[in-house]
C-alpha cells in the first residue's frame, strides 16, 4: 500500500512540473513578416492557374444554352528589389518572362469550342511605394493594351496583399488579413465588393537548417453592381490554401489556393451565369540575394 502511494505522489509531482515548467518556457512565438529583400535581390515566380470544370449558362426570353468552361493561365516572372529604405522596399521590378491565357468554352450541342489564346511577354514594371505605403504600378516598356494593364493590374494588387500579422504570433493563431488579389478579383467589375480574409498559423517545422511555417489561407468575397449599360451583376468566390514560408529567408515559397468563382449578370430577359472552380499554384525561389 505504502509503496502504490508512494508511486501516486510521484505521478502527481511529475504532473505538476509538467505544467509549471509549461508556464516558465511559453510556446516559441515567430515574426511572420510581409517579405522585403535587399536591393540586387531577384526572385523567380513561377504560377500555374486553372479551372476546367466551368459551367456557363444562358438564357434569353426561354431559350437556355448551357456551356462547359476551362480556363488555364501560366505565369513565368522575376521580380528584382531596385531601392530600398531601413530594409522596407521602395522600388521594384517586374520582368514578365511570359504569361499564357488559354480560355475555352463549349456549348452543348456543338464540336468545336470557342477559344481565346493570350500570349504576353518581355513586359517590364515598375512598382514605388507611395505615401500611403501601396504599390504603385507602371509599365516602363510600350506594351500599352487591355490586357497587359490588366495584368498589371493584378499584380499591383498581389503586392498590396497583407497577410501577415505586425506582432509575434505562435502555433493556433489566427489573425485577419486583407487579400488584395481575391478583392481584385471581383473589384475589376464590380464597384461595390465586400472581401474578408483570416490567416492560421498550423506549424513550424525544419528542413534543412531552413524553418518552415505552413499557414492555412481562407478569404471570402461578395459583390454587387448595377446599371442601366450593364445590367444587374453579382458575383461571390470562396478562397481556401496552404501557404509555406521560409521564416530564414522571409520569402513564401509555396501557396496552393482552390477558389470557387460564381458570378452572373442580368440583363432585360437575358441572363447568364458562370461557375468556376480555380485552383492556383504560386512557386518562388530567391535567384540571386545581396
Amino acid at each position: 500500500m505504502q509503496k502504490i502511494m508512494l508511486n501516486k505522489i510521484s505521478l502527481l509531482i511529475s504532473a505538476m512540473l509538467i505544467v509549471s515548467s509549461s508556464a516558465v518556457y511559453p510556446q516559441d512565438q515567430y515574426n511572420l513578416v510581409t517579405p522585403h529583400f535587399k536591393s540586387g535581390t531577384v526572385i523567380k515566380i513561377n504560377i500555374d492557374a486553372h479551372a476546367t470544370d466551368g459551367v456557363l449558362i444562358q438564357r434569353s426570353g426561354d431559350e437556355e444554352k448551357r456551356a462547359s468552361m476551362s480556363v488555364s493561365k501560366n505565369y513565368s516572372l522575376e521580380r528584382t528589389t531596385l531601392k530600398n529604405n531601413n530594409n522596407i522596399e521602395t522600388e521594384i521590378h517586374y520582368n514578365i518572362i511570359r504569361v499564357i491565357t488559354n480560355t475555352q468554352i463549349l456549348f452543348k450541342g456543338e464540336k468545336i469550342p470557342k477559344a481565346t489564346l493570350i500570349d504576353l511577354s518581355d513586359i517590364e514594371v515598375v512598382g514605388i511605394k507611395d505615401s500611403s505605403d501601396n504599390w504603385q504600378f507602371s509599365i516602363i516598356n510600350d506594351e500599352h493594351n487591355k490586357d497587359v494593364e490588366d495584368l498589371v493590374s493584378e499584380l499591383e494588387a498581389y503586392e498590396n496583399r497583407k497577410w501577415f500579422s505586425k506582432h509575434p504570433v505562435k502555433i493556433g493563431d489566427s489573425w485577419k488579413i486583407y487579400p488584395a488579389f481575391t478583392n481584385f478579383i471581383m473589384s475589376r467589375d464590380l464597384q461595390k465588393v465586400d472581401t474578408e480574409g483570416t490567416m492560421t498559423l498550423l506549424d513550424v517545422g525544419d528542413k534543412g537548417e531552413n524553418k518552415i511555417a505552413t499557414l492555412k489561407f481562407s478569404a471570402t468575397s461578395n459583390g454587387v453592381d448595377e446599371s442601366p449599360e450593364k445590367g444587374l451583376r453579382k458575383a461571390s468566390s470562396d478562397t481556401q490554401g496552404l501557404l509555406q514560408y521560409s521564416i530564414n529567408q522571409q520569402l513564401d515559397t509555396n501557396l496552393v489556393i482552390t477558389s470557387q468563382l460564381e458570378s452572373s449578370v442580368r440583363q432585360g430577359d437575358t441572363y447568364i451565369s458562370v461557375l468556376l472552380p480555380f485552383t492556383y499554384k504560386v512557386k518562388k525561389s530567391i535567384m540571386q540575394a545581396h
